[in-house]
Order: structure tokens, then sequence, then C-alpha cells
């Protein structure tokens, strides 16, 4: 399918019937809302009781272009490793454009360009499972294992994927050896145009089930809490395969384990 201007029309228009029609019912103001400010009461937890949660904190950034999410969740996470493993003693940060400079795979800098990569912009799943390895191998910060795991309504056991997604955000909170870098709908979380996002979670309250988004979106005055099951609805949204010509058939996640 040639992407053409025609194409991104009615790509648009069509994804801004579906917000419309998804905001009227779950965002709509007599609707409990479906995130809440970093700053609202969580019945006592404070995320920053984890170290691993006080360092994604500590380096949250946001992205520099509309299509850098991806870029912007690398390096949040990859200096919170650093922090996190003793591996920053200079204080140093790893910068986006030192991402972008270093890691050559998945054409990463022109997807994240203006003008995209043969008219894609952004990194769908597999391809941000790809370049978060690359990223962590380039900068030697040592890792067990990194999962990227697809998801759409349609996925097989699709209910067995959200309790293993439940088990490692519980993980993630108590053993502080892991991060989860999430790729979903924005507008499923917050009002808006329906359009895949990439951010890490940043803190995971077992009692609520509830996690903290630390949304890179410059737009959004603060992260947000929501809860699993909207997060995994985000997960899994497909867009009605209006992006599929754009390599967006879905979200999911990337679950990345330390070595230690």
């Amino acid at each position: 399918m040639k992407l053409n201007r025609l194409n991104s029309i009615l790509t648009y228009s069509g994804l801004a019937l579906q917000s419309c029609i998804y905001a009227l019912f779950k965002h709509a103001p007599l609707v409990k809302p479906r995130s809440l400010p970093f700053f609202e009461k969580q019945d006592g937890f404070v995320p920053t009781q984890s170290a691993i949660s006080r360092a994604l904190l500590e380096n949250f950034i946001p992205q520099f272009s509309p299509s850098s999410c991806s870029v912007a969740s690398a390096a949040t996470v990859l200096n919170a490793a650093m922090v996190h493993l003793g591996l920053s003693g200079d204080g140093k940060r790893i910068t986006q454009r030192e991402i972008l400079e270093k890691i050559n795979t998945v054409n990463w800098k022109e997807r994240v360009g203006k003008s995209g990569y043969q008219g894609r912009r952004g990194l769908p799943i597999e391809l941000l499972g790809t370049a978060l390895e690359s990223c962590f191998r380039a900068f030697g910060i040592p890792f067990r294992e990194i999962q990227t795991i697809p998801l759409t309504r349609r996925t097989n056991h699709l209910g067995l994927r959200k309790k293993e997604l439940h088990s490692r955000l519980t993980a993630f909170h108590q053993q502080e050896n892991s991060f989860i870098v999430a790729h979903f709908n924005q507008g499923v979380f917050i009002r808006g145009l329906h359009l895949p996002h990439i951010s890490p979670v940043g803190a995971y309250n077992p009692a609520q089930k509830s996690l903290l988004i630390l949304d890179v979106d410059p737009d959004q005055p603060a992260p947000y809490w929501i809860s699993l099951d909207t997060f995994f609805e985000g997960l899994c949204w497909d867009y009605g395969g209006i992006l599929k010509p754009y390599g967006y058939s879905g979200g999911g996640y990337v679950w990345i384990r330390l070595e230690r």
C-alpha cells in the first residue's frame, strides 16, 4: 500500500472518529477518570520507596519530537538501570541524541524524524524490543533477558498473558530487578487521539492493582496512575486495523530483567 497524502487523511479521519466514539463512553465528564495524577493519594503507597522506581523518576525525560517516544523511553530506562546498578559513577547521563547516533538498528534515527522511514514513523512493538536490546548491549548494561510481548485482542490465551503481566509488575515492585516499557494506545489512558505511544512503567501498587505511567509525552503535565485493567486494554488495542499499513497491528510491552 502506497502511503500517500490521501491515505494519511483517511487514516487520521478514521482514528479521530474512533477516538470520539471511545471518549463518549470512557472519558465523559460523569465517568470516573481512567487516569489519576501522580500526586493522587494511593492509600499510603509511596512509589519512591522502591529504589528502581526512584531511579526511573529521577531519570525521567520527555520525548524531543512527536514520534520519538521510543528514544525518550530508552533514555529513561537506560539511565535508571545505570544508577540502579551503580554504573554511573561520574554522574553522566545517556542522551537521546547519543542513543540515535550509537544505535543504527531498525532505522531508528529515520523513524523518529519528520519524514520517517519509507513513510513510517515510530517503532512498532517488535522493533521496540530489538532497539532496547541493542541499547543495553551497546552501552554495556548487563541484563539476564529481554522479552518482547506483542498483544492484540486476538492474542491466544489472552487471560494467561494478563496474569503473566500482573506477575511481572509485582516482581518489578518487590524484587527491583526489572523494567517494563509499554507500547499502548494513549487515547485509552487519557482523552485524546487514538495513537500508538511508548512509555516506561514507573511504579506498581499491588494493593490497588494500579501502575504509574511515566508518559514521555511533553504535553502531559505529570505521570499518571491507571488500573491494571485499563493498562492491559491499552496494550491490546489494534486500532481496528487502521494503522496496519504503517506497521501497527497492536501493542504490548518489553520486559527487561537485569543481571543482578
